[in-house]
C-alpha cells in the first residue's frame, strides 16, 4: 500500500514536467539583481536641506518564460511572457507601475532565419535597442539612460514601448534593422485624437566595430501604461521625436563607445517647442573576471530655458564570480546645472529606486554594491 502512494506522489510531482517536455518549447530563465546603495539627494538652490538615507533596490529582477514551434519550410512561431520581481520592500511611486505578471518583454510572434522576425506585444523600442550593447552600467545607478532618452528628469525615449507590431531584420554580415508601429490612446474619444508612434533603427557590429542609427517620433500620445511601457505624453495635436547616433570600438581589452542624442518636443508641459542634445561616453577595461567600467554624460540645456542641463559621472567595478554570477561597486553622480532637474536610476530604466534631487539644481550622488545572478 505504501508503494502504491508513494508511486501516485512521485507520479503526480513530474506530471506538470513531463506536460511540459511533451510540448518540447518551453524555457524558465530570469535574474535576480540587488543592490545596496548609500543616496545623498543633495542642496537645492533654493536652500532645501542635504538628504541621504540608504537602500535596498531590487534592479532588473524578472523571471521569463518562452518557446517556439517549427512550423516548417524554416518558419516558427515564437513567444516570451516576461516578468517583473520585487526583491525588495518599495516604497516610491514606481513600485505601482513596474510590478505585475507580463510587465516586461511579452510578445508572440513569426520567425525566419531569412526572412527575419515579427512580433506583436511589449517590447524594447528598436530605439533603445539601438545603443543597448553601448550601456557599460545597464541597471545600475551609474546606468547612461540618467541622460539618453531624458529631458531634465523626464523619461521621453530609450525605453520598452506598448502595443507594439514590430520587425527585425536577420544579420547580413554584422548590419542588421528593425522597425516597430506602436498604437497609443486607443480610443475613439474626439478628446484623445489618435495616438501613435514609430520607431526605426539600424545598426553594424563585425569584429571591434559597431555602429548604429536610430529615429523615434510620437504623436497626440495622451498617457503611458506605465514606466515599463513609457511613451513621451505629448497630449493632443503635439509630438516628440528623437534621433540618436551610436559609435563604438573595441581594442584588446579597451572598449571605446560615444552615443549622441537629440531630443525635441512639443507639449502643454514644457510649454514650446524646445530641443535637447546630448551624450554618454562610455569606457571599459577588461582584466580576466574584472572590468573596470567608466561613463561622463552630458545633457544640454534645452532652447527654451537657460542652464537646465547636467553632468553625469559613473566609475564601476565589476567582478565575476561565475558565468552565471557576479558583484559590483558603482560610484554615480549627476552634476545638475542651476535649473537641472536629472536624476539617477530614473524609475523604468533599469534601476530599482531612482536617486531624485530634492530641488532644481541640486546634485545627487550614489555609492552602490551589488550582485547579479542569471538563470
Amino acid at each position: 500500500m505504501n508503494k502504491k502512494l508513494i508511486a501516485l506522489a512521485v507520479a503526480a510531482a513530474i506530471a506538470p514536467a513531463a506536460a511540459m517536455a511533451d510540448s518540447g518549447n518551453v524555457t524558465i530563465y530570469g535574474q535576480a539583481h540587488v543592490s545596496l546603495d548609500n543616496n545623498s539627494y543633495g542642496t537645492s538652490t533654493a536652500g532645501v536641506n542635504s538628504e541621504k538615507n540608504t537602500r535596498l533596490s531590487s534592479n532588473t529582477s524578472l523571471i521569463g518564460f518562452k518557446g517556439t514551434e517549427d512550423l516548417g519550410n524554416g518558419l516558427s512561431a515564437i513567444w516570451q511572457m516576461e516578468a517583473d520581481i520585487s526583491m525588495d520592500s518599495r516604497s516610491d511611486a514606481a513600485a505601482a507601475t513596474s510590478g505585475g505578471f507580463a510587465s516586461r518583454n511579452t510578445y508572440l510572434g513569426l520567425s525566419s532565419k531569412t526572412m527575419g522576425t515579427a512580433l506583436f506585444g511589449k517590447h524594447d523600442s528598436p530605439y533603445k535597442m539601438a545603443t543597448g550593447s553601448l550601456d557599460n552600467m545597464a541597471d545600475t545607478v551609474g546606468d547612461y539612460n540618467g541622460i539618453v532618452g531624458q529631458v531634465n528628469g523626464v523619461n521621453y525615449f530609450d525605453s520598452r514601448l506598448g502595443n507594439v507590431s514590430a520587425y527585425i531584420s536577420p544579420n547580413f554580415s554584422g548590419f542588421s534593422f528593425a522597425g516597430a508601429i506602436v498604437a497609443a490612446n486607443e480610443t475613439s474619444s474626439t478628446t484623445q485624437p489618435d495616438g501613435k508612434a514609430y520607431s526605426l533603427m539600424g545598426k553594424y557590429e563585425n569584429g571591434p566595430f559597431f555602429a548604429s542609427l536610430a529615429r523615434e517620433k510620437a504623436s497626440n500620445t495622451q498617457t503611458a501604461v506605465s514606466t515599463q511601457t513609457a511613451l513621451p505624453m505629448v497630449g493632443a495635436n503635439n509630438d516628440a521625436a528623437a534621433t540618436k547616433i551610436g559609435l563604438g570600438y573595441k581594442i584588446d581589452a579597451f572598449k571605446l563607445g560615444l552615443v549622441w542624442e537629440k531630443i525635441s518636443a512639443s507639449n502643454a508641459t514644457l510649454g514650446a517647442t524646445v530641443e535637447r542634445k546630448g551624450w554618454s561616453l562610455p569606457v571599459s577595461y577588461t582584466m580576466g573576471a574584472n572590468a573596470i567600467n567608466f561613463t561622463y554624460g552630458k545633457a544640454g540645456s534645452t532652447t527654451n530655458t537657460t542652464d537646465n542641463g547636467a553632468k553625469m559621472y559613473a566609475l564601476g567595478l565589476n567582478h565575476s564570480l561565475s558565468k552565471r554570477t557576479s558583484a559590483y561597486v558603482v560610484y554615480a553622480k549627476m552634476d545638475n546645472d542651476t535649473n537641472g532637474a536629472y536624476a539617477l536610476g530614473l524609475a523604468g530604466t533599469g534601476h530599482g529606486q531612482t536617486v531624485t534631487p530634492v530641488g532644481t539644481g541640486a546634485d545627487v550622488s550614489s555609492l552602490s554594491v551589488g550582485m547579479k545572478h542569471t538563470f
